[in-house]
């Protein structure tokens, strides 16, 4: 049981992340994000 909650907090503690960024560094990151998905996808 406290290793799923462990894992639903590392796919969920990202996303709560973006709400204390700047919107400049959200848009800096997002495209090596988008990049880093596609990669990971694909291999």
């Amino acid at each position: 049981m406290l290793n799923q909650v462990i894992l639903w907090g590392i796919l969920i503690a990202p996303w709560l992340t973006l709400f204390f960024m700047k919107k400049d560094a959200i848009k800096r990151y997002m495209p090596v994000a988008i990049f880093a998905s596609i990669v990971n996808a694909c291999l």
